[in-house]
């Protein structure tokens, strides 16, 4: 179509096994205040029934594909190649956003021509998606690599908005560091791109039983894969950073 049709944001939702929580989530997409996007839910070799329900979807912005069961980052790049907005919003299937969220970010992408991702304050919620009380509040900006490496400050993968040209130059979501794999693509961008932050709870965090299970072993594994690559052809200042992280 023409560039008319293009639209400023994509928001990419991967999807394994989510019916529980994916109404949900896209409720709180096409709730938004801030409509020029399209929604692209990947379905990742889900056993559910998401083929059938997404047919339900009337909204001519949300579009489903499928692929096997390859896990989150593969979904997510194969989400970003098939993409055509300007700035790429992640949303996990069972988390969600204020309604405001998308407004917010692409306001301060257009003001910050230079930022290259936005983040936000995240609520942590429950399974039936009410508050918990903890609200995670990250308040750095600009070159922010350095705190970075000391751990995560996007909190989760349903926060960050990022120019697409980020992903064009830093490369995509790296599936050998799974299940880090955030952390470590945040931290490529915020090598060549600053960060902005928004000081409110935008994303609401579902604390799922079932996620905290993660293999614990595989967790420090790939948290030491990611520190290892961040500081690959480190200057030798850099150094004593990497030993703290």
């Amino acid at each position: 179509g023409s560039m008319k049709n293009i639209p400023k944001v994509s928001v990419l939702v991967p999807a394994y096994n989510a019916m529980p929580y994916l109404e949900a989530a896209l409720s709180s997409v096409l709730n938004q205040t801030f409509t020029d996007y399209e929604v692209i839910v990947i379905n990742d070799g889900s056993t559910d029934n998401i083929e059938e329900w997404m047919t339900q979807i009337s909204d001519s912005r949300v579009q489903l594909v499928s692929q096997p069961n390859l896990g989150v980052s593969q979904a997510r790049n194969n989400g970003i190649r098939k993409s055509r907005g300007e700035y790429l919003a992640f949303l996990d299937a069972d988390d969600l956003w204020e309604s405001t969220k998308l407004a917010k970010q692409v306001q301060l992408l257009n003001n910050h021509p230079e930022a290259g991702l936005v983040y936000t304050w995240v609520a942590y919620v429950d399974e039936k998606g009410n508050s918990t009380g903890r609200v995670v509040k990250y308040r750095q900006e600009g070159y922010v690599w350095q705190e970075l490496t000391k751990g995560n400050l996007v909190e989760c993968g349903s926060v960050a908005m990022v120019r697409r040209q980020c992903f064009e130059g830093c490369g995509v979501f790296d599936t050998a560091v799974a299940p880090c794999e955030d952390w470590d693509m945040w931290l490529r961008i915020a090598k060549a791109y600053p960060f902005k932050v928004i000081k409110e709870p935008l994303t609401y965090y579902r604390q799922v039983t079932s996620s905290g299970s993660r293999n614990w072993q595989r967790m420090v594994k790939s948290y030491q894969l990611v520190i290892e690559k961040a500081f690959t052809g480190a200057d030798w200042d850099e150094l004593p950073l990497r030993n703290r992280s």
